[in-house]
């Protein structure tokens, strides 16, 4: 077992129970921790119980992932951003969409090997930080054909699916500012180099998408 993830849960779980919660997070947050102890005390007596490794997992992804959905977050891991614009219905949104994919993916690995979620950004040699760039920056799911069987053996394997959204223009607050909501067409990277044999540089590109290796339809939600 990972140590220094048990106790990283730990702490959350035991920070969600001290701080000013409601009852049904309070509870779920003691339910949590006796779940992890249980788990983490049957994996000391034998250390080849893999349910009990299983449990574990579980329980800190699906707490994490309703944590990070609800944003119910001890003060010390919640950003600046909400102070300084507000709480925003969208971003919720995409948070707890966000959430809910991440735990699929974590619970369920066949959905991890057909969905991506993905950033994709165009350096901008100008900006310090790349992570509130938000002019050359674009967020897409993308549907992976190597992950199903029928194409995994075939040409196709090399291709995927992707639906992305991103804006342009808030920053500088043009007149013309646009939300764009994209399909496309494009190389599946990380497949590409996991059949050239490199298999731990490819799994950079489940996360991150390089501009230019797809074809898109873009059409503006403002327009």
């Amino acid at each position: 077992m990972n140590q220094g993830r048990n106790d990283e849960a730990r702490a959350i779980f035991q920070a969600l129970v001290e701080e000013d919660a409601n009852d049904d997070v309070a509870s779920t947050a003691r339910l949590a921790l006796a779940t992890l102890q249980a788990a983490a005390q049957a994996v000391r007596q034998d250390p080849q119980v893999n349910r009990a490794r299983v449990a574990l997992h579980r329980v800190r992804a699906s707490l994490l992932a309703f944590r990070g959905a609800t944003g119910q977050f001890p003060p010390t891991l919640q950003t600046p951003g909400l102070e300084r614009y507000g709480f925003s219905y969208e971003d919720m949104l995409m948070n707890t969409a966000g959430s809910v994919a991440g735990y699929l993916m974590y619970k369920y690995p066949e959905f991890a090997r057909k969905v991506d979620l993905r950033w994709e950004y165009a350096p901008a040699f100008d900006r310090t930080d790349l992570f509130t760039d938000y002019e050359h920056t674009k967020y897409l799911l993308a549907l992976q054909l190597s992950g199903f069987d029928r194409f995994k053996d075939t040409p196709l394997q090399f291709l995927e699916l992707q639906l992305g959204y991103y804006s342009r223009g808030f920053e500088t607050r043009r007149p013309d500012r646009e939300r764009n909501i994209y399909i496309g067409v494009g190389v599946n990277l990380a497949r590409v180099f996991e059949k050239a044999g490199c298999e731990d540089f490819c799994k950079v590109f489940h996360y991150y998408q390089p501009p230019h290796t797809y074809l898109s339809l873009d059409n503006d939600l403002n327009d």
